[in-house]
């Protein structure tokens, strides 16, 4: 794995005022919420953390009182690390792990704020990504030199919201004092290769040895890069990439309509298997209710029968009365007991009023049955009905995946296709800068006074890292098919042929996004030290709500990435790179299109419980 360093947690302390502390995870964290929280103050604290000046801690009311700042941080895998500072500048204390601050832990060691040894606190960073403390980058065009330290870094993993939204130089480390140190930084970072060898300027023979040496790589540069490209370059390339363009469009739409089709069919699946389910429940709950209705029907004849005997028995006992005694013979007016007639006669009239009780019930029962009977008659046309439609669903979804499959790999293939038009394009430009640069190389004149330091980067670095920049665009979505390119003049990537200044605020923020996670991607790829995180200050500003938001109004170009859905596209390609890249992202709104695996809110003075800022 690439050595990185992972920040995980930030604190503040002072006597008599309560800790606070922020901590990150190794992926993606977003920071959000209302303005004034100190959202910025974070970024800054990170910087100051890891060498910057205390002159860019701002002052405000809600750190006073605090005196001391604590930095957690990973140096390499296992490599717990805690420094503290005064946030009245100064030197470094370094502790082993991470204690719990202002906790009374001894110190191991103190390193140099300044990177003036290797016992300072840029040294152990910089040695975390394999670099070394005495790296040399050209100033000046006659080899003046400085010192490469993590502050020559921070630009390219601090990019605070001025930075972010303005029109200034993207790899500015020297505070706009030396273009020249700037470039040959860049150059650092994306070669490996310092400019401790240089010494001195080259005498007139040496310059013209040097312009052949020149011409003659070129030369062999222009013969690999037009044999690559062949002999046919009559080719409109951007014509043909539209063109693919529009077919990927097509594509899209396609797939789009058919995806719909199949969500509808599966929609309808579900929905009809849910209904078959509940058809079947019903009918199962009615086949219940039948079986018990016939067991009580069963009941009803049982006392029908057992009581219409009773009738008839109480019938035959009253037909014998009204005769003479058996025993003395005495006529029925000469009797003096009526032999229990009476009570077989009650006995009758409380049988008779029973049967009809149960006739009355057996005629409702029946009539329920009947009811019932007719239901499940519906429901099982229902059921039938049903059934016949999930196998229709159930085809129509079968039927369907073969096209989606086959949709798809068409746009792979065109995809595919537009991009290795892509690279011929590039690969067309390349060939013309190179010409130019050999028309140039031709003009040349020695001087006496030739400047002894080659600044910045070659022409084949700076489209590689356009490369990197171009995918990292395209993840995003970024409207309009963009054509990334490298200017070799400003050092920094244009877009369609515009510079970064020629955009809205929201456009230059995405811009010097896209700009500063290639050159980490570069990094990656090439296996080149880098610290493998980014904090970025309102990269969404184009998401703002123009009302409310001091930066104004939507510029047109602004208008057109916020309505492409480029933010859950942003947000989703950060999350995918953990493991390989820590992003710390502040921003105004919620972030949508993944989950951060680190989420915090500044609620702001109106919150309801929740954290109300930094401190």
């Amino acid at each position: 794995m690439t050595a990185r360093i992972i920040i995980r947690g930030l604190a503040f302390t002072g006597p008599n005022v309560p800790p606070v502390d922020i901590a990150f995870s190794d992926g993606l964290n977003v920071v959000w919420g209302a303005s004034n929280t100190g959202k910025s103050f974070l970024v800054k604290s990170l910087d100051y953390m890891t060498g910057a000046g205390v002159e860019g801690i701002p002052g405000i009311t809600e750190r006073d009182g605090y005196e001391k700042a604590w930095l957690d941080v990973e140096l390499g895998v296992g490599n717990e690390v805690q420094v503290a500072r005064s946030l009245r500048g100064g030197d470094f204390e370094y502790r082993a792990g991470w204690p719990v601050p202002d906790t009374g832990v001894a110190i191991d060691r103190a390193l140099q704020g300044e990177h003036r040894s290797p016992e300072s606190w840029s040294a152990y960073l910089l040695a975390a990504i394999a670099l070394k403390p005495d790296v040399k980058i050209a100033r000046t065009l006659s080899g003046e030199k400085v010192t490469f330290s993590f502050r020559s870094f921070a630009p390219y993993v601090f990019i605070e919201e001025t930075p972010m939204l303005g029109d200034l130089s993207m790899i500015d480390v020297s505070d706009g004092r030396s273009v020249t140190q700037d470039k040959n930084t860049l150059k650092f970072i994306l070669t490996g290769v310092d400019d401790s060898a240089q010494v001195k300027a080259p005498g007139v023979k040496e310059q013209r040895t040097g312009n052949r040496g020149k011409i003659e790589l070129l030369d062999d540069m222009l013969r690999v890069a037009r044999a690559e490209l062949g002999e046919d370059v009559s080719e409109d390339l951007d014509e043909a990439i539209e063109a693919q363009t529009q077919h990927i469009r097509n594509i899209q739409a396609e797939a789009s309509e058919a995806q719909a089709r199949l969500d509808q069919a599966r929609i309808g699946l579900s929905n009809a298997r849910g209904e078959l389910a509940s058809i079947d429940a019903a009918l199962e709950e009615m086949a219940l209710t039948v079986d018990r209705f016939g067991l009580l029907d069963r009941v009803y004849r049982s006392d029908t029968e057992r009581l219409t005997s009773l009738l008839e028995g109480s019938d035959a006992l009253l037909a014998g009365g009204g005769r003479p005694c058996p025993l003395c013979g005495a006529a029925e007016e000469h009797q003096h007991h009526g032999h229990g007639r009476e009570d077989v006669q009650g006995s009758r009239r409380a049988i008779a009023a029973e049967l009809a009780k149960i006739g009355r019930e057996q005629g409702e029962l029946h009539a329920t049955l009947s009811s019932l009977s007719a239901q499940v008659s519906a429901a099982d046309e229902t059921r039938n009905s049903l059934l016949a439609n999930i196998s229709h669903l159930e085809k129509e979804i079968q039927a369907g995946l073969p096209v989606e499959a086959e949709t798809r790999r068409r746009f792979e293939l065109v995809s595919d296709a537009r991009e290795t038009l892509r690279t011929r394009a590039r690969l067309v430009d390349r060939v013309k800068e190179l010409e130019e640069h050999r028309r140039v190389l031709d003009r040349f004149k020695a001087t006496r006074n030739q400047a002894g330091a080659v600044v910045g980067l070659s022409g084949g670095s700076g489209l590689a890292l356009a490369t990197h920049v171009q995918g990292v665009l395209d993840a995003w979505g970024f409207p309009g098919n963009p054509k990334v390119t490298f200017d070799a003049g400003s050092h920094e990537i244009q877009i369609d042929g515009k510079s970064r200044s020629a955009n809205g605020k929201g456009v230059r923020a995405l811009m010097h996004s896209a700009f500063k996670i290639g050159i980490l991607k570069f990094c990656r790829a090439e296996g080149l030290p880098h610290p493998g995180f980014i904090v970025l200050d309102s990269p969404l500003v184009s998401y703002r709500e123009p009302h409310r938001s001091r930066h104004g109004a939507l510029g047109a170009d602004e208008a057109v990435v916020k309505a492409s859905g480029l933010k859950e596209r942003f947000y989703a390609y950060l999350a995918s790179h953990k493991g390989d890249a820590q992003f710390i992202v502040i921003e105004n709104d919620a972030p949508s299109g993944a989950t951060p695996d680190t989420l915090v809110v500044f609620a702001g003075p109106d919150s309801d419980g929740e954290r109300e800022g930094l401190f």
